[in-house]
């Protein structure tokens, strides 16, 4: 029985040191391998075996399929609510080149019109008054300057270039001692007016036309009329006939003549035009002109229209 009881005794020795001891390891386990950084390194080679990372990263998820991969997109940009687009006139003044018309008086009743539009080089500029239309062209830095007569004592004109338009009025008194005959078309030119003062024959001082116009000043003196041309190949085309009539020495009769030169873009045409002439009370007023040319086989034939226009009478007082 002793011997029994010492052998409980050993077994009961030995398993209380074997929990001892697995207790011990397990301490040494929680609070000290636990809490150094490196578990293990080989140094042997850089490139044979990667370092053992520390134990407190985290271990990544797997991969999932890549069929169920998902790109990851970065968060839109928050565009500014958008701006509603200024208008052409807000736009031209915004870049500083709104188109500008200035006006100043010329002797003979005549106006100056000067257009200063930076963003329309080279543009065709219409030009109106009243039943008047005509056009001229602005240069390559959009600058025009134009004369124009008065066509009555209060004077309204508007000027369109690239569909800005531009309206300006004033007042010529002198305007009520002149009277004007205009005629008016669109495209090229194929009618010509000319005014024979007072008797006078073709290419005498007495005639008027475009190839010899005339001046204002010659009107301001009283010594007869001038020719205001403004014909453009594009736009609406004017040929102006200004005479003196108040206040000036001068009496007789001017007689006007449209003539038609027969070309090969106008033979066997009819030929479509408007004329502006004082009536009895001097306003004028607006005629619808047609002239059928001559067949092609006249090329180069000029044609006198005589009775197209009312001649102007000065009487003696």
């Amino acid at each position: 029985m002793s011997f029994f009881s010492t052998l409980d005794k050993r077994r009961a020795a030995t398993i209380v040191g074997v929990l001892l001891i697995a207790f011990l390891s397990g301490h040494l386990m929680q609070n000290v391998l636990i809490n150094s950084t490196p578990v293990a390194s080989i140094t042997a080679a850089p490139d044979a075996a990667p370092v053992l990372k520390s134990l407190e990263e985290r271990r990544p998820l797997p991969t999932p399929p890549a069929a169920t991969l998902m790109p990851i997109l970065d968060q839109p940009v928050i565009l500014p609510r958008r701006v509603e687009e200024p208008n052409d006139g807000e736009r031209y003044a915004n870049a500083g080149c709104a188109p500008k018309l200035f006006t100043t008086k010329a002797p003979a009743a005549m106006i100056t019109l000067s257009l200063r539009a930076p963003c329309h080089p080279v543009r065709l500029v219409g030009i109106e008054q009243g039943s008047f239309a005509a056009s001229a062209y602005t240069d390559e830095n959009g600058r025009m300057t134009v004369k124009l007569p008065a066509l009555e004592t209060n004077v309204a004109i508007k000027i369109t270039v690239d569909e800005v338009e531009l309206n300006t009025s004033m007042t010529v008194p002198e305007a009520e001692n002149f009277q004007h005959v205009a005629l008016m078309w669109t495209g090229p030119q194929m009618l010509q007016l000319n005014a024979f003062e007072f008797g006078a024959g073709r290419n005498e001082i007495g005639h008027v036309w475009s190839g010899a116009p005339k001046s204002p000043k010659r009107a301001s003196r009283g010594s007869g009329g001038y020719m205001t041309w403004l014909v453009t190949d594009d736009g609406p085309s004017a040929e102006i006939y200004s005479l003196p009539s108040g206040q000036s020495p001068l009496r007789g009769v001017v007689r006007l003549v449209v003539e038609a030169r027969v070309t090969a873009a106008n033979c066997g045409r009819v030929v479509r035009a408007k004329a502006l002439q004082p009536t009895a009370f001097r306003r004028l007023s607006e005629t619808d002109v047609e002239v059928a040319l001559p067949d092609c086989d006249r090329q180069g034939d000029v044609v006198l229209l005589q009775n197209l226009l009312r001649d102007m009478r000065l009487a003696a007082r």
